[in-house]
């Protein structure tokens, strides 16, 4: 493997969080493992593999060819909550680095998904005793609520926006994220139309029809419920995470 390749860590990010993430919603025994190797390279780039193997149920081949399609639910992640989004944007980063997403199983004993980019070569870092500029951490100084029904995704997640400098607090739903974030101190500053909650206790707000507040949250939950507008400040950024 060379020393330095040159990539954006953000798309390298997602496309991991969201292979390794699916994963584990499907992989109840066993494990999910991630590989990865050098497949070629000359003096300018390297093609990379990254392969996300698991021990799920395994994905049908009549499923496999449309599997990277947005909104794609196939039987093995029926009785999971997503939208199936995942996948379809990890495919789509990898295309866009010059390298496919490919899916190998025989449908009944897991799965292995891998990653192929190509990336340039990099030049090594300033020599000890040079200034080296301190990275801005992308989240640094919001504060994140994640809403998941698994416990691991939700660590996963939070794990991610924690290491961005963010502060991170989780929800094992919809609902309780907006508890969460609702109880907040000072409170949140949002305006959007819907906010995703899969209690089924909870109920639309009667302040459906004008303008409502969302907290900055991270949410794979469903279906739909309206937060009443409680303040209007203007609105800080609003992170989401569909799965």
């Amino acid at each position: 493997m060379p020393a330095w390749l040159v990539f954006d860590p953000d798309r390298l990010r997602q496309v991991l969080l969201n292979l390794v993430g699916n994963a584990i919603k499907l992989t109840l025994e066993g494990g999910v493992v991630v590989n990865l190797r050098l497949v070629t390279a000359d003096a300018n780039e390297a093609l990379v593999e990254i392969a996300v193997v698991d021990t799920g149920p395994g994905i049908a081949p009549a499923d496999q060819a449309r599997l990277f399609r947005p909104f794609t639910r196939i039987e093995a992640t029926l009785h999971h909550e997503g939208a199936g989004l995942d996948l379809a944007i990890a495919h789509g980063l990898c295309v866009g680095v010059g390298g496919p997403l490919t899916v190998e199983s025989d449908g009944r004993t897991g799965t292995t998904f891998r990653a192929r980019l190509t990336l340039p070569l990099g030049a090594p870092p300033p020599a000890v005793g040079d200034p080296v500029v301190t990275p801005v951490k992308a989240h640094a100084g919001v504060t994140i609520v994640v809403a998941d029904d698994n416990t691991l995704v939700r660590e996963l997640y939070l794990a991610h926006f924690i290491s961005e400098g963010a502060t991170g607090l989780a929800a094992a739903d919809g609902a309780a994220a907006v508890t969460t974030v609702l109880a907040a101190q000072p409170p949140p500053m949002c305006s959007c139309s819907t906010w995703p909650c899969r209690s089924s206790t909870a109920s639309p707000s009667p302040a459906a029809s004008g303008p409502r507040a969302r907290p900055d949250c991270a949410s794979s939950a469903r279906a739909p419920m309206a937060i009443p507008s409680t303040v209007s400040a203007p609105s800080p950024p609003v992170g989401m995470i569909s799965s």
